[in-house]
């Protein structure tokens, strides 16, 4: 009995069987038409009719479906293409937990990703092709990943694992510049990069217990912390408000929104957090589960 029923895919947009879903390639599987019990207008009676997961009859084209490397909607308007980037089907190194966008000046840009056995590849993004990896350099499966832009016009690839350890990666060789240094427990959840008046870039990391750490790429050490109560953080994100300063924006495992300022050093001086607009999480109805930053016109 617990192979009966349908479950609906998230890629395909498409009906199957339970059972079907079960086996590896199965042979002769098909989307499933299921029939919909739904009420009339003019005599309130029950009809029968026929919906399939393309879509149903007068809905608006607003899901998509890959069919090959095309995305269409379900009218089956195509809306682009779909690339795999080479060496990077599940397996070849344990899979990607994180990702990140390489912007290099006047270099093509890459995408690094990281796998659970603590290796980092980098793609290009223009054509999937494989630059770089994989490159071992993680004791640890790897959960966070950051680009780091120094003063002196270089970039660097900053990750973080499982165990608490930091390395930081040479982009263009791929090789790590700094070997991963660290121990501290429940891992390194986040990574962001902020820019303080002063001058300085830093790389903030964040754990589920609640450490978030302010560092000097260059030297690896740590030069101050943020988050003072300890709420556990779970997604982290750096939001530049104007030349040369980053607020630090935060979720934490309650649904939480925090946001600090890096560039004030003591984290219990009024300032250091910013205060969010009471009225607006108010009228969240839901927990927050990631932060972002998204760029606006103005």
């Amino acid at each position: 009995m617990s192979l009966t029923g349908y479950f609906r895919c998230w890629d395909c947009e498409r009906t199957w069987t339970i059972a079907d879903g079960l086996a590896e390639n199965p042979d002769g599987a098909r989307p499933q038409h299921q029939l919909t019990r739904v009420w009339t207008d003019t005599d309130e009676s029950a009809a029968t009719v026929e919906s399939t997961a393309a879509g149903r009859t007068g809905e608006a084209a607003t899901r998509f479906r890959r069919d090959g490397n095309a995305l269409l909607a379900d009218d089956g308007t195509p809306w682009g293409r779909i690339s795999v980037f080479s060496d990077s089907a599940p397996g070849s190194f344990g899979g990607v937990n994180s990702l990140t966008v390489v912007s290099r000046p006047g270099q093509p840009t890459l995408v690094a990703g990281a796998g659970d056995r603590g290796v980092v590849c980098l793609w290009d993004a223009a054509d999937g092709r494989l630059v770089h990896g994989p490159r071992p350099g993680h004791p640890d499966r790897v959960c966070s990943m950051t680009v780091v832009p120094l003063p002196d016009g270089r970039i660097i690839l900053a990750s973080g694992g499982d165990t608490g350890t930091i390395a930081l990666w040479d982009p263009v060789t791929g090789r790590p510049v700094r070997e991963p240094a660290g121990n501290w427990p429940g891992g390194v959840t986040g990574m962001c990069t902020a820019t303080i008046p002063d001058g300085r870039t830093l790389l903030v990391t964040a754990t589920p217990r609640g450490a978030v750490r302010l560092w000097d790429p260059v030297t690896g050490e740590s030069v101050g912390r943020l988050n003072p109560y300890g709420s556990p953080i779970q997604s982290i994100a750096a939001i530049p408000m104007s030349v040369g300063h980053t607020l630090i924006a935060a979720a934490d495992t309650g649904g939480r929104v925090h946001v600090w300022d890096p560039a004030v050093d003591d984290p219990w001086e009024e300032g250091a957090a910013v205060q969010l607009s009471g009225r607006a999480l108010e009228d969240a109805d839901h927990r927050a589960a990631a932060v972002a930053a998204v760029p606006t016109h103005d």
